[in-house]
């Protein structure tokens, strides 16, 4: 019988106190996850002094920039003491998402959701920049942290780094459960003149009424439609 552990949850005030300093033991955050490093950074191949730098906060961020095997990420694991309190958990997530994001919002007038052109995304292919994104249909997806969790591996993805990897994504073909996990690592959109699926402008014609691309008009069309359903039915009937 598998006995159940209850997660606790700690305060960002909480976590801050253990910084190592007056005998503190030393706490980290990584993904909204808390670990006590106290033991292990005598362990850690970079040093101590990497760690000690964010005793007590949310080293996320670096955490992925630097980049880590996944014995590294097994050992962590064994290190966990809890969970970031779920509200001040959502507002670190936050934070850190705008403070990794350099989308041009204000030229798409969207203050929801974040508008890259293809040079800004051309360098997060895991080079220039550590974090990995790449494009699908013309969304932005941020796949750094899912690498090591891709079935396929992650050189399938890392390939496509910066780049649009559309053709090779429905070409393999994926699971509605694999689509679900791609719309958790959208963080935007590709901006509008740069898309590859260009959507159909709505203009008004001389009439006021609407039309689309091709020149027709919604209402007429509609009315025409009507038309031909009434037409159809006195002939059957």
């Amino acid at each position: 019988m598998v006995e159940m552990v209850e997660t606790k949850y700690y305060s960002i005030d909480e976590i801050a106190k253990h910084d190592g300093s007056d005998g503190n033991r030393i706490w980290i955050i990584i993904k909204k996850n808390v670990y006590d490093v106290t033991e292990y950074i005598t362990e850690h191949p970079g040093g101590t002094d990497v760690i000690k730098e964010w005793a007590g906060k949310d080293a996320t961020k670096e955490f992925n920039n630097i980049g880590h095997s996944s014995d590294a990420k097994n050992k962590l694991k064994t290190l966990k003491v809890g969970e970031v309190n779920e509200e001040e958990g959502k507002s670190a997530s936050n934070n850190n998402k705008e403070n990794n994001q350099l989308g041009t919002n204000a030229a798409e007038g969207s203050s929801d959701i974040k508008y890259y052109t293809l040079e800004e995304i051309s360098k997060y292919d895991g080079k220039q920049d550590p974090r990995t994104w790449i494009i699908i249909k013309d969304m932005v997806y941020d796949v750094t942290d899912y690498l090591d969790d891709h079935p396929g591996g992650g050189d399938l993805i890392t390939e496509w780094a910066g780049k649009d990897g559309t053709k090779d994504f429905d070409d393999f073909g994926h699971s509605s459960d694999a689509k679900k996990e791609l719309k958790t690592l959208k963080i935007g959109e590709v901006v509008a003149d740069q898309r590859k699926t260009k959507p159909k402008k709505v203009t008004k014609n001389n009439q006021g009424k609407k039309q689309d691309s091709n020149g027709i008009n919604s209402a007429d069309f509609r009315a025409h439609r009507s038309c031909i359903s009434i037409i159809t039915c006195g002939i059957l009937s």
